[in-house]
């Protein structure tokens, strides 16, 4: 097993898979940097041909991931969050492994998005999965 260390998530290898976990408990929100951290891990599995799967989840019981930090939508951080979030579905989408997002409680905003670009999504019993910014006439889904 092989495991790189970082702040925000764990990312390890073992055999042919790739565990990527946001380790930002209780909700696993996400700012700029667990998702510059989520794309230097994506980025380290472009081109490898010996992991065949990656799996996407959360820490703890309460979420896969609540969302996106709404402290990083500020004027002078908006450009940079979107920046770095979007990076996320482009380096998702170079990969050549099989992504699975295990989806457990709030999967929602920008959780959602990840959860749903993936390949497949394994879902426990207490999945909660939304857009809760369509509330403010709000939806900006980058997967669809």
């Amino acid at each position: 097993m092989t495991q790189k260390k970082f702040e925000n998530i764990i990312f390890e290898t073992k055999e042919d898979k790739a565990f990527l976990t946001i380790n930002r408990p209780p909700m696993n929100i996400l700012n700029i940097s667990a998702m510059e951290e989520i794309n230097g891990a994506l980025s380290s599995l472009a081109g490898n041909k010996e992991v065949k799967a990656l799996v996407i989840s959360g820490s703890g019981e309460k979420a896969f991931s609540a969302g996106v930090d709404v402290v990083d939508h500020t004027e002078d951080k908006v450009e940079k969050m979107l920046q770095v979030f979007h990076d996320i579905f482009r380096n998702l989408h170079k990969l050549d492994q099989v992504t699975i997002a295990a989806s457990k409680g709030l999967t929602l905003g920008g959780g959602c998005e990840i959860a749903i670009f993936c390949d497949l999504i394994f879902a426990a019993d207490n999945l909660k999965i939304g857009q809760p910014e369509i509330k403010l006439s709000v939806c900006l889904l980058y997967t669809s």
